[in-house]
């Protein structure tokens, strides 16, 4: 505390420069905290270094996530750009001031907050949660004490539908003063469910649509409406967990629901580089902006009882031109599948393929163009993340892995081509995606403009590769790389179908559309030679049920034979390739 006066009496005397000095010492010597991270973000925000002002806040908040000193400086910041990330951080100071009980102070956030609004310039409107309960009674419980226990009860309203639960859940939640209940006869499913809660909802509230078995964390719904009203293209947001498809899952794993808490308290903390545009997000933890819903359609209800829904939502949103973003300081736990566990696995399996084929039918593009990024070749990117860089992606679909590019460089220049048109169409909502196929269209870049030319699993679809190898080398950079994937024909699972007289080239083996060709070690090295390319990194991919062990007894016999090749070979179904020009 001695610390923060020494700095504060330099402050109000206007030594701004001692006042420095002093916070630097303090801070190499250990001493910091929240209260010194206020201090040293109004030296920075008088000396007009904003980047690093937000830096005090951010550090400071992970000292301590109720500052509310703190969101107020941040809701000054976002005042000049964006009333409605201000109004929320003004909203968020007001709720933690509260929690303090310093009545001074909240009535100057109030009177801030009331002035911002006053001007007209605000659009943030509360939201409603839209529950859906089904024989999850316990968690249901935690699930709605942890909203109570974290969400300001000014921002939000909460809608539970029952889908006739057999657990004594209805009889709990009539007992919520707070919960706006709707009781279902029989199981309308997760889209039908939802929508009735929708359609419950006050009708100028944001929709959060939350799976019963979360738990919301510290901090989760104000980074996650911070996301939502970061654009006003954005329709919905989405949070990462510990248990989410989609590759919206948290790299760390931690020992219970306490410690899943504590990373929440770091992780939750505002951040403008958090945002990754997607295709669409899960619905375990989604919220949507009302004026988006309204222009996109509720939720699909011929996909019931679940699955695929959010897919479909999240296409129909990007058609009305709104943009899905994943927020990574976003943290909510998730128990995970707990209503469709009581679904026998097999009849879970057969449902996912069902409405799988609904989706196709309906949107004549499959999932797979869009459903994970190829962090695989993103590997291969040898620039630090930083780095100001350009990439353009051949066979990009519809822009996942140019979303998790820009997301992890926010400083890359990020371009797709996409030869299927559906997809292309929806990419082009978020990045410049241009729909042709790259053996008949002119380019329609600059010489010598990209640092990557990315091609996933390209060159096995191309009538001529010889001929897309030459058309791309002018538009790299010098000292530009190449970096793309081929599948291996001589897989163990290729190789043993042949055998059996079936074709790879028909058989959906290796890859999910059947390529015009494979291609062998050898033959991917004199492919590159023949074309004047280098290849500078290789690695081949192997993958449970497609290597020699699953088919032990005829490759033992093999690979006996003299002049075969090696064992490692026929285990590979992929290689993943970086090239340098000769």
């Amino acid at each position: 505390m001695d610390n923060a006066k020494e700095i504060l009496q330099l402050i109000q005397e206007e030594k701004w420069e001692e006042a420095a000095l002093t916070v630097t010492r303090k801070m190499e010597a250990g001493r910091y905290d929240d209260t010194m991270a206020v201090l040293a973000a109004t030296i920075n925000e008088h000396f007009g270094d904003t980047e690093t002002f937000l830096l005090n806040v951010e550090t400071g908040l992970k000292y301590n996530y109720e500052n509310y000193e703190l969101y107020l400086m941040l809701g000054n910041y976002y005042a000049i750009d964006n009333c409605n990330q201000a109004f929320l951080c003004y909203e968020n100071a007001e709720y933690y001031c509260r929690k303090s009980g310093n009545l001074e102070d909240l009535n100057y956030i109030c009177q801030i907050k009331q002035n911002l609004l006053d001007t007209g310039n605000v659009t943030v409107v509360p939201y409603s949660f839209v529950i859906l309960s089904y024989n999850t009674l316990e968690m249901t419980k935690d699930c709605i004490e942890s909203i109570r226990q974290t969400c300001n009860p000014d921002s939000y309203e909460l809608i539970v539908i029952d889908n006739a639960s057999e657990d004594g859940s209805v009889d709990w939640l009539r007992r919520q003063d707070d919960i706006l209940l709707i009781e279902n006869t029989e199981n309308a499913g997760f889209p039908a469910g939802c929508n009735q809660g929708i359609a419950a909802a006050k009708p100028n509230h944001d929709i959060m649509l939350l799976n019963s078995d979360t738990i919301m964390m510290p901090n989760a719904m104000f980074t996650l409406r911070m996301g939502l009203y970061d654009s006003e293209k954005n329709g919905a947001a989405g949070a990462v967990s510990n248990n989410a498809d989609n590759q919206q899952t948290i790299d760390s794993v931690f020992n219970g629901i306490e410690e899943y808490r504590q990373f929440a308290a770091k992780n939750n903390i505002h951040c403008r580089a958090a945002y990754e545009k997607k295709v669409w997000l899960i619905g375990f933890a989604l919220l949507l902006k009302r004026t988006a819903l309204e222009r996109a359609g509720l939720l699909d209800e011929r996909f019931t009882p679940g699955n695929f829904e959010d897919n479909d939502l999240g296409v129909r949103l990007m058609q009305k031109g709104f943009c899905n973003v994943l927020c990574w300081d976003s943290f909510i736990y998730h128990w995970g599948g707990k209503s469709f566990d009581k679904l026998k696995s097999r009849k879970h399996s057969d449902l996912m393929q069902i409405n799988m084929r609904k989706y196709e039918e309906k949107w004549g593009i499959s999932p797979a163009y869009y459903m994970n990024a190829r962090e695989d070749l993103m590997q291969f990117i040898k620039h630090d993340k930083e780095s100001r860089i350009s990439i353009l992606e051949i066979g990009c679909g519809a822009g996942v892995t140019l979303g998790r590019i820009a997301y992890q460089y926010p400083n890359a220049d990020v371009h797709g081509i996409e030869s299927l048109k559906e997809a292309a169409d929806l990419g082009a909502v978020n990045f410049d995606i241009i729909y042709g196929n790259i053996e008949t269209m002119d380019i329609p870049y600059a010489k010598g403009s990209f640092d990557y030319i990315i091609m996933g699993n390209v060159l096995e679809n191309a009538v001529t590769p010889e001929f897309v190898l030459d058309k791309i080398k002018p538009y790299l950079k010098q000292n530009g790389y190449v970096i793309c994937s081929m599948p291996n024909l001589m897989n163990a699972k290729v190789i043993y179908n042949l055998l059996k007289g079936i074709s790879p080239y028909t058989e959906k083996t290796v890859t999910v559309i059947p390529p015009l060709r494979y291609f062998t070690y050898q033959e991917i090295q004199a492919l590159f030679e023949k074309t004047g390319y280098h290849i500078e990194l290789i690695l081949g991919l192997s993958l449970g049920g497609y290597t020699t062990d699953d088919y032990k007894e005829i490759f033992d016999y093999l690979l006996s034979l003299d002049g075969v090749a090696e064992k490692n070979q026929f285990d590979i179904y992929q290689y993943n390739i970086r090239l340098t020009l000769s």
